[in-house]
């Protein structure tokens, strides 16, 4: 069965039957009651989500990077995860450590918060505010190769802090496959982004950290994204990019403050025109009831965030630890949004975008 998921005629179904004879068949190989015999689909891609152990999760300190792995990595990709404003990358285990569990190496990066594109040329660049969001925020990614609104370090970039913690964990796992994902520096190297193999990598990130992950995967071809609570900007930089939107997946909450700008961007993108409700969870995410949500790209919460929460609920509630709902999920759950965001990371690993078509095909 093939689930239709987008009207560029996206898929991420593993498995899908086959019925045409293999090669070197003959009317003696056929049945003689004409039955079509179909191959075993492919096992599901993802893990069962009441299978899910947290004590089995591997921590690993690549201060102030943090890496994760469930047991051996069942999939070639790596997730790399950008923290939100003025947070760590520990800020967000929960979700980390679902990445880890869906099958993937996951580096979640320590990066620089500023400067803030959408805040600084409000407030210095008024005239020219869309000409310098656009370069500040490449700024913020690249470097010094931006330097027209702003001067960002190249060690300082993203892409440098993300090729930097690849280097120190693969530092602390030489056996652990992380080479896989960037080669060395060459001497004097100040482009970090030539060094690090974006097409093993599904960028995710929350709040500020979806702007950062959203302009990446917009400008290099990707191999998924997922992403909570953003891109918040007011920007032109938000459009078709690299990345095919069908390998998108994208969560925020219905009372977020920048909710309007969400789905605006999301609009832009080219997602569906709608929100899909995360509630009601689905009772599994594996074995006959894959995909859930209909293989659906984007949703909205609008479960309440933790009592501890201290501020901004809503939108903490979608990625911050300690805002978390862990009450309103099911059974065994570690918090409430685990079952959709386990979909998403497992679909996310599961499609492969043709890079004439740019439709997405089934691995």
């Amino acid at each position: 069965m093939i689930w239709l998921m987008l009207t560029m005629a996206c898929s991420i179904v593993p498995g899908e039957r086959s019925h045409h004879r293999p090669a070197g068949a003959t009317d003696s190989d056929t049945p003689a009651d004409d039955t079509v015999v179909a191959p075993e689909p492919e096992p599901n891609p993802c893990p069962c989500a009441a299978d899910y152990d947290a004590d089995a999760v591997e921590w690993i300190d690549a201060d102030p990077h943090l890496g994760a792995v469930y047991g051996s990595p069942t999939r070639d990709e790596l997730v790399v995860f950008m923290h939100g404003s003025g947070q760590k990358p520990d800020n967000h285990n929960n979700v980390v450590a679902t990445a880890a569990y869906a099958g993937f190496r996951v580096l979640a990066v320590k990066s620089k918060s500023n400067p803030k594109p959408l805040e600084d040329c409000f407030e210095d660049y008024g005239d020219q505010y869309d000409a310098c969001v656009n370069s500040m925020s490449r700024a913020r990614i690249y470097g010094s190769e931006y330097p027209d609104f702003s001067e960002v370090e190249d060690d300082d970039s993203v892409v440098a802090r993300i090729h930097e913690a690849l280097v120190s964990i693969d530092g602390l796992q030489p056996e652990g496959g992380w080479d896989a994902y960037f080669v060395p520096l060459t001497e004097d190297a100040i482009d970090h982004e030539h060094f690090i193999r974006w097409d093993q990598i599904i960028i995710s990130g929350f709040s500020q950290g979806t702007q950062k992950a959203a302009l990446m995967a917009l400008e290099q071809r990707m191999d998924g994204v997922v992403i909570m609570s953003g891109p918040p900007d007011d920007a032109s930089w938000v459009g078709a990019g690299e990345t095919p939107i069908c390998a998108w997946w994208v969560m925020h909450h219905t009372e977020e403050s920048w909710v309007d700008y969400h789905a605006d961007n999301y609009d832009i993108l080219g997602l569906e025109p709608s929100d899909t409700p995360i509630l009601p969870l689905p009772t599994e995410v594996c074995g006959d009831a894959w995909p859930p949500y209909d293989g659906m790209h984007r949703f909205s919460s609008s479960l309440e965030a933790h009592e501890d929460c201290s501020s901004k609920g809503p939108h903490g509630s979608m990625a911050n630890d300690v805002c978390m709902n862990t009450s309103d999920g099911l059974h065994g759950d570690p918090y409430a949004l685990f079952r959709p965001y386990l979909y998403a990371y497992c679909a996310a690993g599961s499609v492969d975008a043709d890079p004439v078509t740019r439709e997405c095909n089934p691995i």
